[in-house]
Parts: C-alpha cells; sequence; structure tokens
C-alpha cells in the first residue's frame, strides 16, 4: 500500500494536514502526486476549511487505461491541525476575534 494514497478504480483518495491558521485564513497546502509531480492546494480565505471536508481534484487521478489522455480524480480530505494548548492571553484575543456560533 501507498503510505499517502488510496485507490478506488480511476481514482486517488488522500488526506491532507492544514494548520488552523491556514484553514481560517487561506494558503496553499501542497501534496507529493506519485509520478513526483507537486500538486499545490490553494485555500481560499473567503471560505475557510472545516475539519474533514473534501475537495475533489478532476483528472489527477490515474491513468484510465481504455482512454488514452484521461485520468480518474483526486479525492483529498483535510485534516485541520489544533494547537495543541493556547495560554491565557491568546484564548482571550480569540474570543474577541472569534464569533460565537
Amino acid at each position: 500500500p501507498h503510505p499517502t494514497f488510496t485507490r478506488t478504480g480511476n481514482d486517488l483518495h488522500a488526506t491532507v494536514k492544514l494548520p488552523l491558521v491556514m484553514a481560517l485564513t487561506g494558503g496553499s497546502a501542497s501534496l507529493q502526486m506519485p509520478d513526483g509531480r507537486t500538486l499545490a492546494l490553494p485555500v481560499s480565505a473567503a471560505q475557510p476549511v472545516s475539519h474533514g471536508s473534501t475537495r475533489v481534484v478532476a483528472g489527477e487521478g490515474m491513468p484510465i487505461s481504455k482512454q488514452p489522455g484521461r485520468r480518474g480524480d483526486l479525492h483529498v480530505k483535510f485534516e485541520v491541525l489544533f494547537p495543541r494548548q493556547l495560554s491565557r492571553q491568546q484564548k482571550e484575543q480569540l474570543r474577541h476575534i472569534l464569533p460565537a456560533q
């Protein structure tokens, strides 16, 4: 088995870990593909990423044998990494910044 990817038919599945600050404010995560390329996964500041949310990247899966030039899709699941601890000051700042929902 591959350490990063699982395969379902022509589709690949992977989990990408995102620091909480990137999930909330945006940035770019990267994923090393089986063919050696690094795939950039933009994270929008306008739409925060939730823990466990998924994204499908069309055409980044396995080659389809009977359809040259076509590929399956890549299914990315995001694992948002939360800080292990926060100081009292950090907690207070977050209470003022983030809305209580």
